[in-house]
């Protein structure tokens, strides 16, 4: 059937599906591999060595593996190096995995996590230790910008990410209006000032999946009798 399909969102199955639907499905997401292959090419500018990667779940040996492929081109002089942990949760939070790493003195992270816990496992690190002086942290996560990095802010610790979303944009910022406009009590609009810079990924891609289909309707109903 010629039903249209537009995901937000990058998984093994949303692939197989668009992959079966041919023309009639897109994903809006960034490719997998793309963004690996921006987080090796950040690392390979600010010229990192030896390497933490601290990672969720196995979703993100997808996330990384270039990063990983990087290591089977290594030579015997290359100090290219990766240590490897996973973000295990348990009584004490995250603080035993952090802690692991804070005593190891290395001070080059890679933090791959879903943004629902990256708040709690960026302020069990500073509990341990690892915001502080010298540490440099690259996080992977697209939505790592809603999060409040105020509370770290003056530790010295420097802190790298990427964003799909240009919140300076006019464009964007009528989005993020609209959408907290219509959270709000019509009696309670005058006297609440509508934060900016909040609006995540995944609520990005939808608002432009709308939008591209919406698009797409409208080209489609010029040349040919849409039937309702």
């Amino acid at each position: 059937m010629e039903i249209p399909y537009i995901e937000t969102r990058w998984n093994y199955r949303s692939q197989k599906v668009i992959g079966q639907a041919g023309d009639y499905a897109i994903n809006l997401h960034p490719d997998i591999t793309t963004l690996g292959a921006a987080y090796l090419d950040l690392i390979e500018a600010y010229e990192w060595k030896a390497i933490t990667i601290l990672y969720q779940d196995n979703d993100s040996m997808m996330t990384l593996k270039q990063i990983f492929d990087r290591t089977s081109t290594v030579g015997p002089m290359d100090e290219f190096r990766l240590v490897i942990k996973q973000l295990d949760h348990n009584e004490n939070g995250y603080r035993d995995v952090l802690k692991e790493i804070f005593f190891s003195e290395s001070n080059l992270i890679v933090l791959d996590c879903e943004k629902k816990i990256l708040d709690e496992v960026l302020k069990q690190a500073q509990q341990v230790g690892l915001i502080s002086q010298g540490y440099f942290f690259l996080l992977t996560s697209l939505d790592a910008h809603t999060v409040n990095l105020e509370d770290f802010k003056y530790g010295g610790t420097n802190f790298t990410a990427f964003r799909l979303i240009d919140v300076d944009k006019p464009e964007v910022q009528n989005v993020i209006y609209s959408i907290v406009e219509s959270m709000i009590d019509k009696e309670m609009r005058m006297a609440i000032n509508v934060p900016d810079g909040n609006l995540d990924t995944t609520t990005a891609l939808i608002y432009d999946s709308v939008h591209a289909f919406a698009l797409a309707l409208n080209e489609l109903s010029a040349v040919q009798q849409v039937r309702q």
